[in-house]
């Protein structure tokens, strides 16, 4: 939640520390996380209906933006779900 905030990424109301947890227990694998020095600079959360899949979030550290960092995790992710 603090990446995305300092991402000034826009969160709903249903965006809560207790909501992302429940996703996370419920959904691991819509998760996608970018380290650097054990610091977590690039975040992709996602979402499931049964048929379709969504970014529901995607962002990336300001110190790190403009790098194409947030374009490369979303073609990883394809890469990785299309073998």
């Amino acid at each position: 939640m603090d990446l995305w905030t300092r991402a000034e990424l826009k969160l709903s109301p249903s965006d809560t520390i207790e909501g992302l947890k429940n996703k996370i227990r419920r959904d691991p694998d819509l998760f996608f996380v970018l380290e650097e020095s054990s610091q977590i600079i690039g975040i992709v959360m996602g979402r499931y209906d049964g048929r379709r899949r969504w970014i529901n979030h995607l962002a990336v550290d300001p110190d790190y933006q403009g790098n194409s960092i947030g374009q490369k995790m979303i073609s990883d992710i394809y890469l990785t779900r299309k073998n």
